[in-house]
């Protein structure tokens, strides 16, 4: 789950953590278990909180909920948002003199929840969390040796910073995140022991990294950047049976992702006029980039059944 986990923690009605392989109600990549978090669903009852908190970093967080009856108890609705931004920064940037390792994230979720009749739920969920952080940096902690800096003698001019807390770097980084998701969930009693349910979801992930120094020094050699997109439909239909000594689940799953990234290493020393990579001279104004296209199709049926024998 690439959403952000201040988003995720946001507005909670339950927390199930499930030891085990769960790989027939999560999916593929729950072997060892799965923490299933679900958002808070609509109240028949007009309710709502405000919530503030502060710690260090000049860290604060504030959070607000709203739900309630639309028409009675056939249409209700819930509306949550978030921000959090921590400030102060971890770390400081001893060449540009900014801070390293800020946050500001915020986000809102939103539902409708239709009974038409008994037995018969449908609800409509949609999410759009924000990110922005200085976080993606490293610092390199390992001296430039003779070779290298005699293929690039403008190196020796400038000082090196082996504190993760306080480097020195000639870019200060930004990382962004903008993600979009929509939920349509249907559930429906055919029987008093037989329900059938319904599960779609499009979610739209993208996140770019601007600026991040490439070699962890303050010398100018090149900055990277770096665009990823990933979108994802999901289809799930299970039917399950409940009887006093009989559990039953049958369902159908199918899933369609397509992720992109494209990333680019612009190279560039004013002063040198190259850069030399591996013993390769890179002239000014070099650009080499890396692409990336990746479609996944996945069709599943599963089944569980659980008997009691007494």
């Amino acid at each position: 789950q690439a959403t952000p986990m201040n988003f995720l923690m946001m507005d909670i009605g339950t927390v199930e953590v499930l030891r085990g392989p769960q790989g027939t109600l999560y999916g593929r990549n729950a072997t060892g278990g799965a923490i299933n978090v679900t958002p808070a669903r609509p109240t028949e009852d007009l309710s709502g909180y405000v919530n503030f908190s502060a710690g260090n970093l000049g860290t604060y967080r504030e959070e607000a909920a709203v739900s309630g009856p639309v028409i009675g108890d056939k249409l209700l609705f819930r509306i949550a948002g978030m921000s959090e931004q921590s400030v102060g920064g971890y770390a400081r940037n001893i060449a540009t003199g900014g801070k390293l390792g800020t946050c500001h994230d915020s986000g809102a979720r939103g539902g409708l929840e239709l009974r038409p009749g008994a037995g018969i739920t449908v609800r409509l969920e949609g999410s759009h969390p924000i990110c922005r952080n200085s976080s993606d940096f490293w610092v390199n902690r390992q001296p430039f040796s003779a070779a290298q800096l005699a293929l690039n003698p403008d190196f020796a001019n400038y000082r090196i910073s082996y504190d993760p807390r306080r480097p020195a770097l000639d870019f200060t980084p930004e990382d962004r995140q903008d993600d979009k998701g929509v939920l349509l969930a249907a559930s429906w009693d055919l029987t008093p022991h037989l329900n059938l349910r319904s599960s779609t979801s499009y979610t739209d992930l993208g996140y770019q990294r601007l600026h991040a120094d490439c070699d962890g020094t303050q010398i100018p050699t090149c900055s990277s950047n770096r665009s990823d997109r990933s979108r994802s439909f999901q289809q799930e239909v299970d039917l399950k049976l409940k009887t006093s000594s009989l559990n039953w689940l049958l369902g159908l799953f199918y899933d369609n992702d397509l992720a992109t990234a494209k990333q680019t290493f612009p190279w560039n020393n004013p002063a040198q006029g190259y850069v030399n990579v591996d013993d390769f001279p890179l002239p000014n104004g070099t650009q080499t980039e890396q692409i990336s296209r990746q479609r996944t199709k996945s069709i599943a049926a599963f089944t569980d059944a659980d008997l009691k024998l007494a």
